[in-house]
């Protein structure tokens, strides 16, 4: 993520939030952003902000799991943060759905989006067809709460992953999207659980 806005720095992009369901999952990628901060500051500290609307944009720093705040890094003038929680009742432009070659994936958060999304979305998949294994394809975003979902045929590993990654970006700065909200890649019934942002 980081090498493509280095070379993407005209990038829309404000917020990138990563959204997992899982407590174990969400521990695992808490404990990398601790492992990212500590790596760029020297500290065991995590930036955060604050989950109300009311707060200062300005993250603020505290350790690590101390308040009620989210576990956020800056990477290039990009927020990234981590939420625990329902990846389809997040208010972000973009949600990405990692899902199958045919994109009617039922089960984790695919099939949650898609249950959440509605029947508009499902006949949208359907109609875009079979999608080769490192597709990503957008639709409109149905009954969530956001102007489109970004699928995405879930890679398996991490080169795969990263590439994957690079293209959401993209497709979010083809359409001017500030926020987008992905799933924790990488962590589901077909992959390996590694945490790589």
């Amino acid at each position: 993520m980081d090498n493509y806005f280095l070379t993407n720095m005209a990038s829309n992009l404000k917020i990138i939030t990563i959204v997992t369901f899982d407590t174990t999952v969400y521990d695992s990628f808490a404990a990398v952003f601790d492992e990212c901060l500590q790596t760029y500051s020297g500290s065991s500290m995590v930036s955060v902000q604050s989950n109300s609307s009311n707060q200062s944009i300005s993250p603020l720093v505290y350790p690590l799991g101390t308040l009620p705040f989210y576990p956020t890094v800056q990477i290039d003038g990009i927020t990234v943060m981590l939420k625990q929680g329902d990846i389809t009742k997040v208010g972000v432009d973009a949600i990405v759905n990692s899902t199958n070659k045919t994109m009617d994936m039922n089960y984790g958060a695919s099939g949650a989006i898609l249950e959440a999304a509605g029947s508009s979305v499902k006949n949208e998949c359907k109609m875009l067809g079979s999608q080769p294994h490192d597709g990503v394809v957008v639709t409109g975003g149905g009954r969530l709460q956001c102007l489109y979902i970004m699928h995405m045929v879930g890679p398996k590993t991490v080169p795969f992953i990263t590439a994957a990654v690079e293209k959401i970006l993209e497709k979010c700065d083809q359409l001017n999207i500030a926020t987008v909200a992905f799933p924790a890649i990488g962590t589901g019934k077909t992959s390996s659980y590694n945490p790589i942002f």
